[in-house]
């Protein structure tokens, strides 16, 4: 199985720093951007923007219409904030596919708020880079998957338990726990997992994971494969083209 990396979609993506550890909702995980009309324009192609207290880079394809409801795919990076390097990996298929990808960086150094402590400014970061989206864009309600890999997949399950009536499905890349969450909404799941992770070994995390979303009442799609801590490649292009295609 394919797994992208810093240099391509053939290589392994560096190790995520953060180890598995127990956190709590000590604050707001809700999202209130919600798609609409857009009122302003945006550019075709990768680039970047600010939002209050962070930044985001963002990827359109060529085939993307302003006014008519596109997929979106979000990305929330690992502890080593390679951002350019999964919208990069993401290119070829959201151009076929005709699906915007929006990858916000985290607030503060490193990782996300709540992975070694409370939710704080980061649940606001992903709200206005969504928001800054929805602005430019039409974008399909129906059609909004939230992803990401390492301490990202580890943000994801929790940001995407909290907002299952916003989000349509939810993807983890070797996430390593369960962040506590008021869950809203039963979304789909999607979590891999490489049995030769040594960052985040999987009998700890995702084989715990797993089973518990299960009991929950969460539908998991769950596929392990041999590898280290990666992202399978193969796997964004099937995720990326259904999402298109949808």
């Amino acid at each position: 199985m394919r797994a992208f990396g810093a240099a391509s979609l053939g290589a392994w993506i560096p190790a995520c720093l953060t180890s598995p550890t127990s956190a709590s909702n000590s604050g707001a995980s809700r999202l209130d951007a919600r798609p609409g009309t857009p009122t302003s324009t945006g550019p075709v192609g990768k680039s970047s923007f600010d939002v209050p207290g962070s930044s985001s880079v963002v990827y359109v394809p060529e085939r993307v219409v302003r006014d008519r409801p596109t997929a979106l795919l979000v990305f929330l990076h690992g502890a080593l904030r390679t951002v350019d390097t999964f919208v990069e990996a993401h290119r070829t298929v959201a151009d076929a596919a005709g699906v915007i990808v929006l990858a916000p960086f985290a607030a503060g150094g490193g990782t996300w708020d709540a992975i070694r402590g409370s939710f704080g400014p980061d649940p606001k970061v992903i709200n206005e880079a969504l928001r800054w989206v929805f602005n430019r864009w039409t974008i399909d309600p129906a059609r909004i998957v939230l992803s990401g890999f390492s301490d990202g997949g580890t943000y994801t399950l929790a940001i995407g338990r909290a907002n299952g009536d916003f989000f349509s499905r939810v993807v983890a890349y070797s996430p390593g726990f369960l962040i506590d969450v008021p869950a809203v909404g039963k979304p789909p799941f999607l979590v891999t997992h490489g049995t030769d992770d040594t960052v985040l070994p999987i009998d700890a995390t995702s084989r715990v994971i797993v089973p518990e979303l299960r009991s929950r009442g969460y539908n998991v799609d769950y596929r392990e494969f041999k590898g280290p801590h990666a992202v399978p490649g193969s796997v964004v292009s099937e995720l990326v083209s259904q999402l298109g295609s949808a």
